[in-house]
């Protein structure tokens, strides 16, 4: 009515036009009020449309029960029940795969209770989630999935998803993983005692192409002996002999055992030997980094070789040469987190001062790079109170995203025992802090200046034992788990 009052001030009066202004406006405003009423219904109506696909997009955990075994006072063992916050640990959802899988590649904490799992399913378009159930008598049912429901995933469990027109399905098998073992554990193996190996005054062992290589000092020569990763079955006596200092000449770069026997740099494949070089230019082989070996010339300087020993050139170096390692010398190359074709490069060994350790450090850039960076020593000085201190038979090795050290008696005069502590490195050998997590074998016996360790592709720690001529294996159980880049062996 408003409107009608507001457009007849605009005709005039008292004529025809009036008249059937008043007439026919009444008219248009109930049909205009006829077509709104129409537009408004329409808007109520609700179209439902059926998806003849559908998948799982997600898939989360919940809160889950946790077992842990603690002691009480009185030393007695006593499983308690803890509720853990799951909803971190992601899935993949595979649905290339027949039949498509949902598993987290990340697996649970140890204690967890897979009988009673909460999680959350979504679906594309609203599919409709069911569990695959099989009762006693070996029949198969199905139930609907509720996120308020738990569901026993102690073992593989299919799920199936329909769509909303229910002529179709897609079936998941969902596996959850949940770790066996502690993470922080170290499990020893032990292969017996060598009697050969008992003998011997010195060794060094490196593993590469599946074997070990254990070059040992019998008194007159080094003699090499061989075991397989995969099968050991003890070690080997080959028919290589070498000079008496050839044992402490050893350095691996690239699954390839080099060798410096007097003046002869050899290579040694599978207890075949090759001489790269008959009158090499240098006087010690020191050991290798992620692309280069490194060794001291005949003025005892350092330099390197980026074409496996048959040229070598200068190193830079930040501190006179008389201060690099001259025993028990031993390298690590830690691959950088950032950088292809990067490593840390640190040398550790005693020093002309026997009762301290010489450690040195560089960064190794690929063989192209502009500029190789020179070797820096680290400083021994007060303000460093975490040094790795100078022992007898020290091995450093590359080992959990760092170093790993370990030694006989020491050479300051302390009276700690021989092989008492595992030293870490995190920092690229600055400092060195004893590590609890790795413990020797309680059976462990060694004399403490004729010992050996190496590690292997799978994360094995070898030790062989001077005086005993026992053989150990271990493993830090988190560094054995699968991922999707690498593949469990099994201890």
């Amino acid at each position: 009515m408003l409107i009608f009052r507001i457009l007849s001030k605009f005709v005039p009066k008292n004529n025809f036009y009036s008249i059937m202004f008043k007439k026919i406006l009444p008219i248009f405003m109930v049909c205009a009020i006829a077509l709104c009423m129409a537009s408004c219904l329409e808007d109520d109506e609700q179209e439902i449309i059926y998806y003849e696909d559908t998948a799982v997009t997600s898939f989360s955990l919940g809160n889950l029960n946790k077992y842990v075994t603690v002691k009480s006072s009185t030393g007695e063992d006593s499983i308690v029940k803890l509720t853990t916050d799951c909803s971190s640990y992601g899935f993949r959802i595979d649905n290339m795969s027949r039949p498509c899988m949902i598993y987290n590649p990340d697996s649970l904490p140890l204690g967890i209770d897979p009988s009673k799992v909460l999680c959350t399913v979504n679906t594309k378009n609203s599919g409709v989630a069911v569990w695959k159930y099989t009762d006693a008598n070996g029949q198969d049912s199905l139930a609907f999935y509720s996120a308020q429901d738990s569901v026993d995933l102690s073992e593989p469990r299919e799920l199936r998803v329909y769509n909303t027109m229910l002529t179709a399905y897609r079936a998941y098998t969902v596996t959850l993983n949940v770790h066996k073992e502690v993470a922080d554990s170290f499990v020893w193996k032990s292969f017996g005692a060598d009697a050969t190996l008992s003998s011997l005054k010195a060794m060094r062992s490196v593993c590469a192409g599946g074997s070990v290589y254990l070059f040992g000092f019998d008194g007159a020569s080094t003699r090499l002996y061989m075991g397989d990763v995969a099968s050991f079955a003890g070690f080997g006596q080959t028919d290589v002999v070498l000079g008496a200092d050839a044992y402490s000449n050893v350095a691996m770069l690239d699954g390839e055992v080099y060798v410096l026997d007097g003046t002869e740099l050899k290579t040694v494949t599978e207890g075949v030997v090759s001489v790269i070089s008959g009158n090499a230019d240098i006087s010690r082989l020191v050991g290798a980094g992620g692309t280069r070996l490194y060794a001291y010339d005949a003025n005892g300087l350092m330099v390197s070789s980026i074409d496996g020993g048959s040229t070598w050139k200068a190193c830079g170096m930040d501190a006179p040469a008389s201060l690099l390692p001259v025993d028990n010398i031993n390298m690590v190359a830690l691959k950088s987190k950032t950088n292809d074709d990067t490593y840390q490069v640190m040398m550790v060994g005693n020093g002309t001062e026997t009762s301290k350790t010489s450690i040195w450090s560089k960064v190794e850039e690929a063989p192209g790079a502009v500029e190789d960076q020179p070797w820096s020593i680290f400083s021994l000085g007060e303000d460093n109170r975490c040094l790795l201190p100078a022992l007898a038979a020290l091995h450093v090795i590359p080992y959990n995203n760092g170093a790993l050290a370990i030694g006989g008696k020491a050479l300051d005069g302390s009276p700690s025992k021989p092989f008492s502590h595992f030293y870490a490195s995190r920092d690229g050998g600055l400092t060195w802090h004893a590590d609890s997590t790795y413990t020797l074998p309680e059976d462990f016996s060694s004399v403490s200046d004729c010992f050996t360790m190496a590690v292997d592709s799978n994360n094995f720690i070898w030790l062989v034992c001077g005086g005993t001529g026992q053989v150990w294996r271990g493993r830090l159980n988190a560094l054995g788990w699968a991922t999707d880049d690498k593949k469990i062996i099994a201890e």
